[in-house]
């Protein structure tokens, strides 16, 4: 069985290589998004949280918002 590394959303893009701009033009939403969410100041809500666990692969989950 195959682990997936849980990450938090700025770690994601900064591994993979995203940029914000790109990040919120393959989710559909506007770069401040990304930026309010990477920086831990604003959580995504339910379906957005589920387009980021698609997009990531199971990378970043919901879980990763919370502290």
């Amino acid at each position: 069985m195959q682990q997936t590394v849980i990450m938090k959303m700025e770690k994601y893009l900064k591994n993979n290589g995203f940029s914000l701009a790109a990040a919120a033009e393959d989710l559909e939403v506007t770069r401040q998004a990304v930026s309010l969410w990477e920086k831990g100041q604003r959580i995504p809500k339910k379906p957005q949280m589920q387009k980021i666990f698609d997009w990531s692969n199971g990378q970043v989950t919901a879980m990763d918002f919370y502290e």
